[in-house]
């Protein structure tokens, strides 16, 4: 009797629990069944509260979640529990999934795709990576690939962005600026997949911003991304492309000369270069004569006769013509083994080249060791964004669509 009492009472406060932790159940709130549902099969291009974040393309991928559901792509219901998808040998997708103590197997077609919904955090699982995430999940085959795509409220994506981008021990308005940069780079970026009918708006890597989910959520970073909700920076009217680096090594990079193919031609002349109190870690790196061919067989096939330093630029002497590459560019050939753009250089094509410079990173854009810097000194984030972004208003998102 004694026991039962004790059993009882525990399952009482495991109930409780559970109440709190998921206080948002199937038929309320941002997260309920029905509007997860709605966020995958009606999601609406103009909305930009919505993120889509693309976790990585995977041979075999695993969900799991607090009382997860998985949809098809026509808002067929399939099954309930843990859901295991994987490419066969003959490119098809597999789905397992677990349906009321049964298991079902689902094929998945290049014509369709599953989505799965949880009353809680879902947890996304790869051979390589795993995420903890809010919001819904959509599976899809991608040629050879399993596309894995997280459906999420923008906020809660620059919670699992912030900390992952600069330190969370760092100054309050430094990582106030980092969430509004992250923001605005976030808009900028969704808004021109989208009017490339992309699936995704963004990568959970370096090629757009790192995301973990909540694993890496923190106080601090989650105070500066409360604190500036809805602030994105905007140049006559228009989100900017906020590119930032860790360390530019006391100058800022041209935007438009080192990111010209991502600007689409789109002029930036807020990404012009800035002085920065930075000054930056120095290095030196010293590349052979075979590391300068190997590099420059990208864009030239003639013999390298030697190169010249020319302030931004990197000029290339070759047999039949001379070639002029920025050194963000060059630095890209080389395989990223110069450590920034911001160097110079001396040598020749006989003993090899001696490359000296600060900082880490391409330049472009927010020097976030600068931002810290700015903050310790008293700069508001309003102050460190209007430095390294010249000429921008920091607006509320709601202005762009009024």
């Amino acid at each position: 009797m004694l026991l039962s009492r004790k059993l009882l009472i525990f399952l009482v406060l495991l109930l409780l629990t559970s109440m709190i932790a998921f206080p948002t159940s199937y038929e309320e709130g941002p997260y309920s069944k029905g509007n997860l549902l709605s966020l995958v099969v009606d999601f609406n291009p103009k909305n930009v509260a919505v993120v889509r974040v693309l976790l990585g393309r995977f041979k075999r991928v695993y969900v799991d979640g607090y009382f997860l559901e998985v949809f098809s792509g026509d808002r067929r219901r399939l099954c309930e529990g843990p859901l295991s998808v994987s490419i066969t040998s003959h490119f098809k997708g597999i789905a397992t999934c677990t349906d009321l103590g049964k298991v079902k197997e689902i094929p998945l077609t290049p014509e369709t795709h599953l989505i799965a919904i949880s009353m809680g955090p879902s947890k996304v699982s790869s051979s390589r990576r795993s995420w903890k995430t809010p919001g819904a999940i959509l599976i899809k085959l991608d040629g050879n690939y399993l596309s894995v795509v997280n459906y999420l409220y923008l906020e809660e994506y620059l919670k699992g962005v912030v900390p992952y981008e600069m330190p969370p021990s760092w100054p309050l308005e430094a990582l106030k600026a980092q969430a509004v940069a992250a923001r605005t780079y976030t808009v900028k970026t969704a808004l021109w997949r989208r009017s490339k009918g992309k699936y995704f708006d963004v990568k959970s890597t370096v090629a757009d911003q790192v995301y973990h989910g909540m694993q890496g959520w923190r106080s601090s970073t989650n105070q500066a991304v409360d604190s500036t909700r809805g602030l994105i920076a905007t140049y006559k009217g228009k989100p900017i492309f906020a590119f930032y680096s860790a360390d530019c090594g006391g100058m800022t990079q041209d935007g438009e000369l080192v990111f010209s193919n991502k600007l689409g031609g789109e002029p930036a002349p807020y990404l012009k270069p800035v002085r920065c109190i930075h000054k930056g870690r120095t290095w030196e790196v010293l590349l052979s004569p075979d590391d300068i061919s190997k590099a420059l067989r990208k864009v030239t096939n003639s013999k390298v006769l030697g190169l010249s330093d020319s302030g931004p630029f990197v000029i290339v002497h070759t047999k039949k013509s001379s070639l002029k590459i920025h050194k963000a560019i060059f630095r890209k050939l080389t395989g990223y083994k110069l450590k920034s753009s911001n160097y110079h250089f001396k040598g020749s094509m006989i003993y090899g080249y001696r490359f000296k410079g600060r900082g880490l990173g391409h330049g472009v854009g927010m020097c976030q060791w600068g931002a810290r810097d700015m903050a310790l000194r008293g700069a508001s984030f309003e102050e460190i964004l209007k430095h390294y972004y010249s000429g921008i208003e920091v607006v509320h998102i709601l202005k762009l669509f009024r």
